[in-house]
């Protein structure tokens, strides 16, 4: 992570040579690169297969700190006068952009065994094909873009996402005009994490939460953000400490004691992505494959890497945008969270303890949620499942960033889980979260038990997910 004091040093770098600029112009200012000149030099109308027309732009573009990102822009095929809506994809870790590019308007992409499955109306072409200016690059460390994975740290890859969104705000009619008030953000699994982070961070004090301003000092304004099967508590995710229940929880002990970290999922994670993760990462996971006391007395390696996956990549433990909002002094930014109820990475907790949170400090924060059956490792694959999560984005960011249709219904949706991979439904709503269920069930173990994560063989290996899938 960088020190307070690096930044500061930079912003004072910066404000010197800004200082400078305004008292000597010339032509050196006149003359300043175009960031987007690979990308504007590459653009070409296309018309996919089922018939949908667009333009399609693709090229390297370099990010805040100079790292180079691999950048393609999706626009509706006739130039206009009119400011268009944005729309940013963010795909998931070890992904890349491709993951939401398409070649047709329903959606290709073979996934998980079906013809299109996470691009079902979900992509660039349909939404450029219905008038979105459409975003999708390669995080840092993944795909063509350089630079290390920073694991979605508000630092690194959401400082990339503000900076792209905002260079081409600043693009002006060479590309397309773009309404900076109107920015939605689509983020699943790793860009999941990031969609909720550009919702609760700022990038200065000066701001509204969920507000940037681009490299030529434009605002941009978040409009509406679906981050699906994702996080919201990195840790939890990651090394889960049984103290998240859905009908609330402590704050003061959401991070103690250390959970009991998912050994094999990060071991995976960390082994299929190499040298581009920083060193760090792998000090944490010695210390945690060291074994416990972990927290008694307190280890300064696992403090450091438990504020590295809250603070520094969590949305919940944003405090200030959650005082922010009790005050009345930031914008409600409308929200549809898609979780899977099957996923063994992030289960609905994830999605569930933001949902509270933002009810509680904001009666009737507009938030939707939609469980399904869906997402990694040994969730199943349904395609009209994801179809009727797609349904419901698309309508939120219609309504929000496109002012058409009618405006969602911040209700709860779940499909009902089903083991055949052909079966899907019914989807039964409510209200709120506590009134999707009829009843409760308690089941009393007597006497004292002894639970372990440290099972074998046989029906224990059975058990990991990552084992199985």
């Amino acid at each position: 992570m960088p020190e307070v004091d690096h930044v500061w040093r930079k912003v004072a770098i910066c404000a010197i040579a800004a200082a400078g600029a305004a008292a000597a112009p010339g032509p050196a200012a006149a003359a300043r690169p175009d960031p987007l000149r690979a990308l504007k030099s590459s653009c070409h109308p296309s018309t996919s297969p089922d018939h949908a027309h667009y333009r399609i732009c693709s090229g390297m573009v370099k990010s805040f700190d100079g790292t180079p990102l691999d950048v393609t822009v999706t626009l509706p095929a006739k130039k206009t006068k009119r400011k268009l809506p944005m729309i940013a994809f963010l795909h998931g870790f070890l992904a890349d952009k491709t993951e939401y590019l398409s070649e047709t308007k329903n959606g290709t992409g073979p996934d998980r065994g079906a013809n299109a499955y996470k691009t079902v109306h979900w992509n660039n072409v349909w939404f450029a094909s219905r008038g979105y200016a459409v975003l999708n690059y390669s995080h840092r460390g993944h795909g063509n873009s350089g630079g290390q994975i920073e694991l979605a740290s508000k630092y690194y890859e959401v400082r990339d996402a503000q900076y792209l969104t905002g260079v081409l705000a600043d693009a002006g009619p060479s590309l397309a005009r773009i309404d900076p008030r109107r920015i939605g953000v689509i983020g699943s699994s790793y860009g999941g994490g990031m969609a909720w982070m550009l919702l609760a961070t700022r990038p200065t004090p000066k701001l509204q939460y969920g507000t940037w301003r681009s490299p030529r000092g434009k605002l941009l304004k978040l409009a509406a953000v679906v981050p699906t099967y994702t996080w919201t508590d990195l840790l939890y995710s990651l090394a889960p400490n049984g103290r998240h229940l859905s009908t609330g929880f402590p704050r003061a002990n959401l991070r103690d004691p250390t959970g009991i970290a998912k050994q094999t999922l990060i071991d995976g994670f960390l082994a299929t992505a190499g040298s581009r993760l920083p060193q760090q990462t792998y000090t944490w996971l010695a210390r945690v494959n060291a074994g416990e006391p972990y927290d008694n007395p307190p280890d300064p390696v696992i403090e450091q890497a438990k504020r590295a996956l809250t603070i520094d990549r969590s949305a919940y433990y944003q405090d200030g945008y959650f005082a922010a909002l009790r005050a009345h002094r930031d914008r409600r930014v409308p929200v549809l969270a898609g979780q899977g109820w099957t996923d063994p990475i992030f289960p609905p907790i994830e999605a569930l303890r933001m949902y509270r949170r933002l009810r509680q400090i904001s009666p009737g924060y507009p938030i939707q949620l939609y469980l399904g059956d869906f997402e990694h490792l040994t969730a199943l694959a349904k395609v009209p499942d994801l179809a009727r999560l797609h349904a419901l984005g698309n309508r939120l960011l219609d309504h929000y960033l496109k002012r058409r249709g009618k405006r969602p219904r911040f209700d709860v949706r779940a499909a009902v889980t089903n083991c055949d991979p052909k079966a899907f439904g019914p989807v039964v709503r409510a209200a709120g979260w506590s009134k999707l269920s009829t009843g409760h069930l308690t089941y009393d173990l007597a006497g004292r038990r002894t639970t372990t994560s440290r099972v074998t063989g046989g029906p224990g290996a059975m058990a990991d997910p990552v084992v199985v899938s």
